[in-house]
């Protein structure tokens, strides 16, 4: 099996996290199970994305170990953040407002988080550029 073939696999993968997260923040809670299956659903569903939120707050850390060389990955990661906080934005409008937590939560990730991306941009520029 070639690097091609590679590719075309990973790029298939790919598209099931964008195809179902698309889903998800557009159709909310709609599309997910019946009554009768909701609390394994939800449980599963629950791990698994904090097992992913794990994985970026260590993909932040590694980042921090050389951030000029790894500025792509911290801004990816951080622009994940705001990504998320326009999907909460989305439930406040479709169910209103979550608990303080999570409200606390969208005002850093639609306020904060947009901050620290123009300083990290600021600190560490593009290969080729100069800092401000």
């Amino acid at each position: 099996m070639g690097r091609r073939a590679l590719v075309v696999v990973v790029g298939l993968l790919g598209a099931v996290p964008v195809g179902t997260g698309l889903l998800g923040v557009v159709g909310g809670l709609t599309i997910g199970p019946g009554p009768a299956d909701a609390v394994r659903y939800f449980d599963s569903e629950y791990r698994f994305l904090n097992a992913v939120w794990v994985l970026v707050g260590l993909l932040l850390w590694w980042s921090l170990r050389r951030p000029g060389e790894r500025a792509l990955v911290t801004r990816l990661v951080l622009a994940s953040f705001v990504l998320g906080g326009v999907a909460r934005l989305v439930s406040v409008v479709a169910t209103g407002w979550p608990a303080t937590v999570f409200s606390a939560a969208l005002a850093v990730e639609l306020l904060l988080v947009p901050v620290v991306l123009v300083w990290h941009r600021r600190a560490f520029p593009a290969v080729g550029q100069v800092a401000d």
